[in-house]
């Protein structure tokens, strides 16, 4: 009878359709499964000739992880010049070899000794193309993506330059390119800023702030605060 009563005033205390935590389960479906990604990003384009001035360049990236290994992936990148890079000169000098007898008497071409003409040379790190700096990029990376809210970003892969800038076109027409940088996730991992320098040739450099959504990195260490 008092187990009864007990019983009785247990249940009329107890709320009504009180529900009963549930255990947490696995990280969220999209934090396992985003195995795909894309980004979008704005760079400074410097280069190493003192007569051309920083290109913007626009990059669009796609890329994929395997479900079980997050923090590694594979990426193509393609970039494009959106605001050329002014060349001041055109990386040349031009002087006049000075006569020792007066212009009247020297014949239409100049003397034996090139008295009275213009000798063009290069201007030492100066490009020698008169166009301003603009280009095309293809590249193809392998990126580390480390854990965490804040982490690390490195690259390394090959790319295909395709410049404004002859002296680039010959020396890095195909060219191995490398970046390191940082980035902060937002939303589960799956959003986050990234702000990342590219050594993308010998003659060209890059200072990217960019946007990469659906990576799914370590579900672990995005699900903490």
């Amino acid at each position: 009878m008092r187990l009864s009563a007990l019983l009785i005033i247990a249940a009329i205390a107890s709320p009504a359709g009180a529900e009963v935590p549930e255990p947490e389960g696995p990280p969220p479906r999209e934090e396992r499964e985003a195995v795909l990604y894309g980004g979008l990003g704005l760079s400074a384009v410097s280069s190493d000739y003192s007569n051309l001035s920083e290109a913007i360049n626009m990059h669009i990236a796609a890329g994929a992880h395997l479900p079980w290994l997050t923090w590694l992936s594979g990426e193509v990148e393609f970039s494009f010049t959106v605001a050329p890079g002014d060349n001041h000169s055109d990386g040349t000098v031009g002087t006049v070899t000075p006569c020792t007898v007066p212009p009247s008497m020297l014949d239409p071409d100049g003397t034996p000794d090139g008295c009275g003409q213009e000798v063009v040379t290069a201007v030492p790190g100066a490009a020698a193309t008169r166009n301003d700096l603009q280009m095309t990029n293809l590249g193809g990376f392998l990126v580390l993506r480390t854990p965490g809210k804040v982490y690390g970003v490195g690259r390394i892969g090959y790319v295909n330059v395709n410049s404004s800038i002859e002296e680039i076109n010959t020396d890095d027409e195909t060219s191995m390119a490398y970046t390191f940088g940082a980035g902060y996730r937002w939303k589960a991992g799956l959003s986050k800023f990234e702000l990342v320098y590219t050594n993308y040739s010998s003659h060209l450099e890059y200072l990217t702030l960019g946007i990469v959504y659906g990576f799914g990195g370590s579900a672990e260490d995005n699900r903490k605060p």
